[in-house]
């Protein structure tokens, strides 16, 4: 099992061996830069993927950070059945966040950590400041017509 993970990264994949070495050790070293002081995890989320998905990602330096990887069963597809999964796994291990890096980014996904990271120390602030006084709102509660639109459009963090 995982253990304790303040932070989680899913990589949902599916036939992604020539990509997921590449994302996975751009978000370990993203995780390394952006959040030394948390206890992470990578969790590769794939489809049964029929190429060497798994290997790579299970060999990739991941600069110490515990990677593991889950699978949905024979012929189940969909990043929905990933991203469920994802969430199966967060629901037992109750991170402070869970955010997902596609698979087959072609980009320095260790930057993308980076604004994350930034919203991450100023939500944390917020609510450090709010609670003190009484006030704090969980927005991740809020049902989704309930939500500013500005917070509905594409959040790939979670809150748990």
């Amino acid at each position: 099992g995982i253990g304790k993970a303040d932070i989680i990264v899913g990589i949902p994949s599916f036939n992604e061996e020539k990509n997921i070495g590449f994302v996975t050790r751009q978000v370990a070293l993203g995780l390394k830069e952006y959040f030394p002081d948390f206890a992470c995890a990578i969790v590769n989320v794939d489809n049964d993927s029929q190429d060497n998905t798994k290997q790579v990602f299970l060999t990739t330096n991941t600069e110490g950070i515990p990677a593991f990887y889950a699978s949905t069963g024979p012929g189940v597809r969909g990043k929905g059945n990933n991203i469920y999964n994802l969430f199966m796994i967060a629901k037992e291990l109750k991170p402070k966040a869970v955010i997902t890096v596609d698979s087959d980014l072609k980009n320095d996904a260790s930057l993308l950590l980076g604004p994350v990271s930034d919203r991450a120390r100023r939500a944390h602030h917020f609510a450090m400041a709010n609670n003190r006084a009484g006030l704090l709102t969980n927005i991740s509660s809020m049902a989704s017509s309930e939500m500013p639109s500005s917070r509905r459009r594409g959040t790939n963090t979670v809150k748990s």
